[in-house]
């Protein structure tokens, strides 16, 4: 392999990527998972040890969470610090460092290990920020995706007041992304982040902004036959918001009939 040099080393690993994208034209079965699993190891032995074409990492991280991989995240976060070790060596702001960030604090926030999976998302919003202020169009939506898994995290940290910010933050920047650009996928956003405030205030024991956050979301879902399945979870949340009013309801008015009675 040596003797190829980088250029050669660039073509291995081109051809590797090539026959990723076949596998992944395919129906993923689990043995197909193996399959790509081996071919991005191959890729990942080629470029940690030649230091050539990084970004190939990245997209093996996003396979591994995406696909659900859990026994190999472990995997996952050890290409993230390698990446991160390579990325600092670039210009400050680079845009790659960002979305590495914010797939480790993913891998972390999974792995239960929530201060560095903060301190990722930090890191995210902090070049993002500064980014979607020179370049809103390109980098908005990513910072609000990095808001909503910093929101998540905070809830998940039992820290409301900050998880509230940003799923505030995260809504503001999909509603006026949705009201520029009305296509499917910014409604579909705004959508998600409605779902997850009503969830947000349901923990927090705020059944009626939670019935109201449920309610705007189902709104929307319904637009769009391919987000049945959301629609339906969403539908699912608000019987279960009255069964609990009605359940409230009749306790509420057995107190008042016991207490008449006494």
């Amino acid at each position: 392999i040596v003797s190829k040099g980088l250029d050669g080393i660039r073509e291995l690993i081109r051809e590797q990527q090539a026959k990723i994208r076949n596998l992944k034209a395919q129906d993923l079965t689990s043995q197909l998972i193996v399959e790509l699993i081996a071919s991005y190891e191959k890729i990942r032995r080629l470029v940690q040890t030649y230091k050539v074409e990084p970004d190939a990492l990245l997209d093996y991280m996003d396979f591994l969470w995406k696909q659900g991989v859990y026994d190999k995240y472990d995997v996952g976060i050890e290409l993230g610090l390698w990446l991160e070790g390579f990325y600092k060596m670039e210009p400050p702001g680079n845009p790659k460092l960002s979305k590495l960030e914010n797939q480790l604090g993913l891998y972390y926030k999974n792995s239960g290990q929530h201060d560095e999976a903060e301190r990722c998302y930090r890191k995210a919003l902090e070049i993002r920020r500064r980014l979607a202020k020179k370049f809103p169009g390109a980098y908005e939506p990513e910072l609000a995706e990095i808001c909503c898994n910093m929101a998540n995290l905070l809830s998940d940290m039992n820290r409301m007041k900050e998880a509230a910010e940003y799923y505030q933050e995260t809504l503001k920047i999909y509603q006026r992304l949705s009201e520029e650009n009305p296509v499917s996928d910014n409604e579909i956003h705004v959508a998600d982040t409605l779902y997850n405030l009503g969830v947000f205030k349901r923990r927090q024991k705020d059944e009626k902004g939670a019935r109201q956050y449920f309610e705007q979301a189902l709104s929307l879902y319904e637009n769009y036959p391919e987000m049945a399945s959301s629609a339906r979870r969403c539908r699912k949340k608000l019987l279960r918001s009255e069964s609990s009013q009605g359940a409230s309801n009749f306790l509420g008015s057995l107190g008042k009939r016991l207490a008449f009675k006494s």
